[in-house]
C-alpha cells in the first residue's frame, strides 16, 4: 500500500514536471514567436522606412530635376523674349531722338552703309569699316585703290565688285578669302549664305555670261546666255538654283521674264514667271520659293513644285509696298474716306495687322516681321500685327536708313555721322 502511494506520488511528480516543462516550452515557444514577430515587425518597419526614405529621396531628386527644368524653361523664355521682343512690341522706349541714340562721328562725307550680321558696314574712298550697334569700330580694310564699289552682304560674307578693273573680292568673317579677276566687264553680282557668288558679266563675242564662284574665288559654273537684258541675278542659299530676270521692251510695252537655272541638273533653264505689260521690280529668293513684286501683282513661285500663287494689288490704291519671305506690307489710301492705312499680310495673303496712318511715307521697308515707315525726319516702326512700337525723330533729313541686327537696330547715314537707333 505504501509502495503504491509512493509510486503514485512519483508519477504525479513526473506529470507535474512534464506539465511544468510543457508550460515552459510553450512559454519559450510563445516568447520565440513574440520575438520573431517583433523582429519581423522591426524588419518590416525598417523596410518600410527604407522604402519611404527612397521615395523621399526619389521625390527630392524629381523636385530638383523639375526645378532645373523650370529654371531652364524660364531662361529660354527670357532669351526668346530678348531676341524677339521687338517683333512682339516690347521696346525700351517708345520715342527716341538723336540725343538718345548712338552717334558715330565720321569725316567720310561720301560713305555708304550696309547691314552686316549684327553690325553695319561702311565704305568710303577705298576703305571698308564695320561698327557695332554700340558705335565701336570693330574692323577696317583698305583697298589698293579708290573706286565706287557694288557691295552685297549675306550672313558672314561680304562681296565687293570693282567694275572699273573687273575684280571681285569676297570676305569671310572679315578675312579676305578671294580676290578674283573676272574675264570680262562686270555688270551685276550677288552672294549667298555659303559664300558662293553669282556674277553677270559681258565679254567680246559673248555679251551675257553668268559665272558662279565659291568663297575662295574658284569657278564652279560658267553659263552663256542669249539675252543681254538681265536686270538682276540671285543664287539660292544651297547653291542649287541660279535665278535671273530679263526686262524686254517691245515698242511701248515692257515684259518681264523670271528664269531659273538648275545648277545640279545640267544647268537646265526654266521660265518660272512671265509678266506681260508689267515690270518685276523686287524679287526675294528663299530656298526654293521666289517672291516677286510687280506694279499689279505679288507672286509666290515654288521652283520645286513648279506652281505659283498670285495676289492682285491693282485695285488696292497702293502708295508704298514691300515684300519679304514672311509676307507683304503696303500702305494704301481709301478714296472714299481719304485715310491712309498700313496693311501687313502673311505670304498666304492673309491680313494679320492693320493700322491707320496720318499720311503716306517716303519709304516702307518690311523686314524681320517689322514694318519701318521712313519719312523725311522720322522713322516709325510697327510689328507684324500692326501695333505701333517705336518712333525715332531725326535732327536732319533722312536720306538712307539701313536695318540690321535681325531688325533690332536701324542705322541712319548723314554726311558727317551715322546714327544707330535701338528698337
Amino acid at each position: 500500500m505504501g509502495r503504491n502511494n509512493k509510486k503514485s506520488e512519483k508519477n504525479d511528480e513526473v506529470k507535474h514536471k512534464r506539465r511544468k516543462q510543457g508550460k515552459e516550452n510553450t512559454d519559450i515557444s510563445r516568447g520565440v514567436n513574440i520575438a520573431n514577430k517583433a523582429v519581423k515587425k522591426e524588419k518590416v518597419k525598417r523596410e518600410k522606412s527604407k522604402i519611404e526614405n527612397e521615395k523621399k529621396k526619389d521625390n527630392k531628386e524629381k523636385r530638383k530635376i523639375l526645378k532645373y527644368i523650370i529654371i531652364l524653361f524660364l531662361v529660354l523664355v527670357l532669351l526668346l523674349l530678348l531676341k524677339y521682343r521687338h517683333v512682339l512690341g516690347i521696346t525700351f522706349s517708345r520715342e527716341t531722338t538723336e540725343k538718345d541714340s548712338i552717334v558715330i562721328e565720321t569725316t567720310m562725307t561720301d560713305s555708304k552703309i550696309y547691314p552686316y550680321q549684327n553690325e553695319i558696314l561702311v565704305y568710303s574712298k577705298g576703305n571698308m569699316l564695320t561698327y557695332s550697334r554700340y558705335g565701336k569700330n570693330t574692323w577696317q580694310y583698305s583697298f589698293d585703290e579708290t573706286f565706287i564699289p557694288t557691295i552685297s552682304t549675306k550672313g558672314k560674307y561680304i562681296q565687293v565688285l570693282n567694275k572699273d578693273n573687273g575684280y571681285m573680292y569676297v570676305f569671310n568673317n572679315k578675312y579676305e578669302s578671294a580676290r578674283k579677276k573676272i574675264n570680262g566687264t562686270i555688270k551685276l553680282g550677288s552672294i549667298n549664305s555659303r559664300g558662293d557668288s553669282a556674277i553677270h558679266y559681258s565679254k567680246e563675242g559673248a555679251k551675257s555670261n553668268i559665272g558662279v564662284y565659291d568663297k575662295r574665288g574658284n569657278e564652279k559654273y560658267a553659263i552663256t546666255l542669249s539675252t543681254d537684258n538681265i536686270a538682276n541675278v540671285y543664287l539660292s542659299d544651297n547653291s542649287k538654283y541660279l535665278m535671273f530676270y530679263e526686262v524686254d521692251t517691245e515698242g511701248i510695252s515692257v515684259n518681264s521674264v523670271l528664269k531659273v537655272i538648275d545648277l545640279k541638273n545640267n544647268n537646265k533653264v526654266e521660265t518660272i514667271l512671265e509678266v506681260k505689260n508689267d515690270v518685276i521690280y523686287n524679287v526675294v529668293l528663299k530656298n526654293s520659293k521666289v517672291y516677286a513684286l510687280t506694279s499689279n501683282k505679288v507672286y509666290i513661285c515654288n521652283i520645286d513644285k513648279k506652281n505659283k500663287r498670285e495676289y492682285d494689288i491693282s485695285d488696292k490704291n497702293i502708295l508704298n509696298i514691300s515684300i519679304n519671305s514672311l509676307g507683304i506690307s503696303y500702305i494704301n489710301k481709301n478714296i472714299a474716306s481719304e485715310k491712309y492705312a498700313l496693311n501687313i499680310l502673311t505670304n498666304m495673303y492673309k491680313v494679320v495687322g492693320q493700322s491707320e496712318l496720318d499720311d503716306n511715307v517716303k519709304e516702307l521697308i518690311y523686314s524681320n516681321g517689322l514694318a519701318y515707315l521712313i519719312n523725311n525726319k522720322d522713322i516709325k516702326v510697327y510689328n507684324m500685327w500692326g501695333m505701333y512700337i517705336k518712333k525715332f525723330t531725326a535732327d536732319n533729313i533722312i536720306t538712307k536708313a539701313v536695318i540690321f541686327n535681325d531688325g533690332k537696330n536701324i542705322a541712319v547715314n548723314y554726311s558727317n555721322k551715322i546714327v544707330v537707333i535701338g528698337i
